[in-house]
């Protein structure tokens, strides 16, 4: 609602999925309609697909994915990435213009530093802050907490290039395995129940695990985080 009228867009099945948008409570024409989409966006059919996919894949199968990214693809994790490192450096701006409590120069661990990113970049986000970012399954907190803490993690660790985008193409592609389970509108939170066990399946692939011992970690988080609702 603004000064300029009343505006309303409903979306069906998917957050991506715009079925019907009207302006002062009248229906916007199909010709309207066509020009709110995006004609290169994801297609929502291929979306199914790909989570039903995962869904039935181990996880030797997606790390197997992972060692035959495409130059395209390894451009498109670098540009995600590149998105949401900029978005956390400006909620670490945000915040620190906030900041109240003294300063007093003492190291942070690495967790520390990493779940402070994470933060920011959330917080950036949610603040609405006009800059773009990844998303994961349509949402951009997920792809913010699932990348940060695996590209920093990764470069914390030294590993190159290659390995880090490959490392980032594991967490999203478990992601998306965890949200096929999910549903795409669902009471429960993604973040614990998608992120972590995909930032854990990187950890552990980045520190030489096996599928098997990627899975049992996997199945070790989600006992501490499966049923967590959204806010």
């Amino acid at each position: 609602v603004t000064d300029k009228g009343v505006g309303r867009a409903v979306f069906s099945g998917g957050h991506q999925h715009l079925v019907a948008r009207e302006k002062d409570h009248v229906p916007l024409t199909p010709e309207q309609l066509s020009t709110c989409q995006d004609p290169a966006g994801p297609n929502r059919t291929d979306q199914i697909d790909t989570l039903v996919s995962l869904r039935k894949m181990s996880f030797a199968d997606i790390i197997a994915l992972t060692k035959d990214l495409t130059d395209a693809d390894r451009e498109h994790i670098r540009r995600g990435w590149a998105c949401n490192r900029a978005i956390v450096h400006e909620g670490l701006r945000m915040l620190s213009e906030q900041q109240t409590r003294p300063d007093w120069g003492l190291s942070e661990s690495l967790q520390t530093t990493i779940t402070r990113h994470v933060t920011a970049g959330v917080y950036a986000r949610m603040s609405g802050c006009n800059s773009a970012v990844y998303a994961l399954c349509g949402s951009g907190n997920k792809g913010i907490c699932t990348s940060v803490p695996v590209a920093m993690q990764a470069h914390h660790m030294h590993l190159p290039q290659s390995e880090v985008e490959e490392s980032l193409a594991l967490a999203f592609l478990v992601a998306g395995k965890m949200t096929s389970y999910l549903g795409e509108v669902s009471s429960a939170c993604g973040l614990p129940q998608a992120s972590s066990p995909a930032i854990t399946a990187a950890y552990v692939h980045m520190r030489g695990g096996t599928p098997k011992e990627i899975e049992d970690c996997v199945k070790y988080v989600l006992a501490s985080t499966i049923g967590t609702v959204c806010e």
